[in-house]
């Protein structure tokens, strides 16, 4: 079932080993239960190589859950690098030995000398810095002591061989004999790692003052930066960008950089043992400069994150989405250093209304309301501030997606209630228009009816279009949940016309799907498949997984409707597999309705009905009630099943009402590529 690469580097809380290794693997997250037991779950069955790489900063609990993979899963092989063993049943060590060298006391020639990897090693890397460099008789006795001296680690030799550029080859030789003195590290190090990191004392011994101060405020960077990033946080009053290249390109160079071009930019990263070296480094600053970098590392990102969320619907959606995946890393450790601030109260509530939305659309909500749940018990984060009142209403969207209703009512109550204290016209607006969007989901129509007036005239007052726009689409779901098809099609036109002046194509698709479903409700099939295939197309571009399950699901009805079950089933299969993986209760009820509707058509009548019992129970959990249109087909459906099935309906719906979320989705996924039983 193939090889599965996971990067440990970028991780530093134990807990979420777990968590890493599953979205490598593709496994979605399954809100209240342990990340291992998913995992487990997961993998269990399958034949596949799991490589887990730089485990030495989390040795015990990539041990702990090693040990319980190996358990549970016969055909499970993990291949893991790491500084030191991980000492769990089964273990097979394998030191990687170094680059072959040549040995003390003989005489060579530079051809004899270059049978050796590391001399091959060190010539490959210098001719790279200075190509006027030749392993020749002048040049190979030297040569050879630095390979010996460096004892073959092929680090080590790419830092020798980048002095290429200001030292000769000999002088580089006296050096090492000067200056390479062992570090004394832990007693879990092995001298050979101790060599390299004396080695990145020497060559940082080597650097201007400014690169110095360069390289140690690097440190600060999980998984890599960008030069404005870099700019930013880790340069020097004054700098500008044009600065801050000139010196990484400096230590570029010197190898104590890397840099790799990525979407039309260049992203820098340490290697782990530098990064590590540096941040020890770091560690001698004055505290007030040293706690300064972390202050702007923190303060970037959260910029980041904030200019993201604005963009999430627009057609730059895809773009923000990547660059947030490529910056978790970073974004993880600002907010780790954020709560371990006595003033950390305010970013860390911004930082979860900025990521609310992404952690939603990335399937991560679950992941989301760890952190969310670390910054709401944050000392301070319970004063009612207009920051908690954003940061628990971004909280509340999470937990209306998994399906956690009441609590986040009780959330939204207090976020409006903060809004309202402190005249925060906006927050109000947007806490109760979740809250008519909640209400609407629970069949309290009053209250959804009455929440969103009062957003709406909120928005109207402060001039916020978007918002409006939203409220209008709230509002629109609402009048179409009451039969009034007219309203609610008045209220989708009125939403896109906003979402149009303000240029937020996601939003604008979203209605297109509305009115679609409108218009299939009032039987206009050729008016609806125009619209959704256009919304299709859109969210398609945006890669907004998100959107995606919803329309797919609307494109199957026109599929029923159209008498053609195949092409429907591979909507609803679609849409499901997307729905699940996002861990979207209501997603997972309209698209395992669809899939019963269409089993139903191809005469699969025992299948329809065990996928009914599935949905209506999953319906029932959610306290949800169905739209007109589906529930009139539902309806219909299980009529027709149960004159078909007779006495057995029973049976087979009673199958289906009595499985669990996984255990459903497995049997819904059946035989559509999806692996079993957790998601893709």
């Amino acid at each position: 079932d193939g090889v599965w690469l996971v990067e440990l580097a970028p991780v530093t809380d134990a807990s979420l080993v777990a968590a890493a290794i599953m979205r490598a693997v593709g496994v979605a997250e399954q809100r209240g239960r342990p990340y291992v037991d998913t995992l487990v779950d997961a993998v269990r069955e399958r034949r596949l190589l799991l490589i887990l790489d730089n485990c030495e900063h989390l040795v015990d609990a990539c041990a702990a859950v090693v040990d319980t993979l190996l358990g549970q899963c016969p055909s499970l092989v993990v291949l893991a690098t790491s500084r030191q063993p991980l000492d769990v049943d089964g273990e097979q060590l394998y030191r990687l030995p170094p680059l072959g060298l040549p040995p003390h006391g003989l005489t060579m020639s530079p051809a004899e000398a270059a049978d050796f990897e590391a001399v091959q090693l060190f010539v490959e890397r210098a001719t790279a810095h200075q190509p006027a460099f030749e392993l020749d008789h002048s040049t190979v006795a030297s040569v050879a002591a630095i390979c010996r001296r460096l004892e073959g680690i092929p680090l080590a030799i790419e830092l020798a061989a980048a002095r290429m550029r200001s030292l000769p080859v000999d002088a580089i030789a006296a050096r090492l004999d000067d200056q390479l003195v062992l570090l004394v590290g832990s007693q879990r190090s092995s001298p050979r790692q101790q060599t390299v990191r004396a080695l990145i004392d020497w060559s940082y011994d080597l650097l201007p003052q400014a690169e110095k101060q360069l390289l140690r405020r690097l440190a600060v960077f999980t998984g890599g930066w960008t030069l404005e990033a870099a700019t930013t946080v880790a340069g020097m009053p004054g700098d500008h960008e044009h600065d801050m290249l000139d010196r990484l390109g400096s230590l570029v160079d010197k190898s104590l950089v890397q840099a790799e071009a990525m979407a039309g930019d260049v992203r820098y990263s340490l290697l782990e043992t530098v990064r590590q070296y540096a941040d020890l480094r770091l560690q001698d600053d004055d505290a007030a400069d040293r706690h300064a970098v972390h202050v702007r590392h923190r303060d970037y990102y959260l910029a980041l994150a904030e200019h993201a969320r604005s963009e999430l619907n627009t057609r730059a959606q895809r773009g923000w989405l990547e660059r947030l995946d490529i910056e978790d890393g970073n974004l993880r450790s600002a907010l780790r250093f954020t709560l371990a601030e006595a003033d950390g109260t305010v970013p860390a509530l911004r930082y979860v209304t900025a990521l609310s939305s992404y952690w939603v659309m990335r399937g991560r909500a679950a992941e989301g309301m760890q952190h969310a749940d670390r910054v709401l018990a944050f000392a301070g984060t319970d004063a009612p501030t207009a920051e908690r009142a954003g940061a628990l209403t971004g909280v509340a969207a999470m937990l209306i997606r998994s399906g956690d209703f009441a609590r986040a009512r009780t959330l939204l109550d207090e976020g409006l209630r903060i809004a309202r204290a402190v005249g925060d016209r906006r927050r109000a607006a947007i806490a109760l228009n979740d809250l008519a969007w909640l209400a609407n989901r629970r069949e309290e129509l009053a209250l959804a009816r009455s929440a969103a007036e009062e957003a709406l005239a909120l928005a109207e007052s402060e001039g916020e279009t978007h918002l409006a726009g939203r409220i209008h689409a709230t509002m629109g779901d609402l009048e179409e949940r009451c039969d009034d098809l007219a309203a609610g099609r008045a209220h989708f036109e009125e939403a896109q016309r906003r979402f149009d002046s303000v240029g937020d194509l996601a939003s604008s698709a979203k209605m297109l799907n509305n009115l679609g479903l409108i218009d299939l409700s009032l039987g206009d099939r050729i008016t609806s498949r125009a619209a959704l295939e256009q919304c299709l197309a859109i969210f398609s571009e945006l890669q907004d997984a998100a959107s995606l399950p919803t329309v797919l699901s609307n494109l199957g009805l026109i599929a029923v409707e159209d008498g053609d079950p195949a092409r429907a089933r591979e909507l609803f299969l679609r849409g499901l597999r997307l729905g699940y993986r996002a861990r979207d209760k209501e997603l997972m009820v309209y698209t395992t309705l669809g899939l019963a509707l269409a089993f139903g058509g191809l005469d699969n009548a025992a299948r329809a009905a065990t996928l009914h019992g599935i949905a209506d129970t999953l319906s029932a959990d959610l306290g949800m009630s169905l739209d007109s249109l589906e529930a009139g087909l539902r309806e219909r459906s299980q009529a027709g099943i149960k004159q078909a099935l007779g006495a057995s309906w029973e049976t087979r719906y009673r199958l289906g009402a009595s499985m669990d979320v996984d255990e459903a989705m497995t049997f819904a996924l059946e035989g559509s590529g999806e692996p079993a039983p957790a998601p893709a």
